[in-house]
């Protein structure tokens, strides 16, 4: 989040635009700040968000991904260092998850995925917007908008 806030800070500097910047930093911080309220007591939730199909990857730790599930009171299963951001899995690694998030990019996702991993864990599957995991900015105001129960 003080990426995203100080990467806008520093377009509204370079652009010239920073009353600009500095509205959308406000209305950012402002949504986060009544986002966390609303979640505060939401249950922690064990979660797997994929990014692609053959083969399956996920996102693990160190990105901007991993920390919007974390704000959201997820615990990535798959969040412990690997060498890569964004390994490999084996569909049996799906066992002890309440959640696979299936985002729409950079692989788009879709029912016929969710059908598919159906096979492998009784986890609930969602379908979600990749660009408001993945792209950060004025889309925060947006993502954090929403209420997870």
């Amino acid at each position: 989040m003080d990426d995203a806030i100080e990467m806008i800070s520093q377009y509204g500097h370079l652009f010239d635009c920073t009353d600009r910047a500095d509205f959308i930093i406000n209305q950012i911080q402002n949504a986060h700040d009544s986002f966390e309220q609303a979640i505060k007591h939401i249950p922690k939730r064990r979660v797997a968000y994929l990014i692609w199909r053959n083969p399956w990857m996920v996102v693990d730790n160190n990105t901007f991904i991993d920390y919007l599930l974390k704000l959201n009171h997820f615990d990535n299963v798959f969040s412990n260092g690997f060498e890569s951001r964004y390994p490999e899995i084996d569909t049996s690694a799906l066992n002890n998850v309440d959640y696979v998030l299936l985002s729409s990019e950079p692989f788009p996702f879709s029912q016929k995925h969710i059908e598919a991993l159906q096979h492998y864990t009784d986890a609930k599957m969602i379908l979600v917007d990749g660009e408001y995991f993945s792209w950060y900015g004025d889309r925060l105001i947006i993502l954090l908008s929403y209420r997870r129960s």
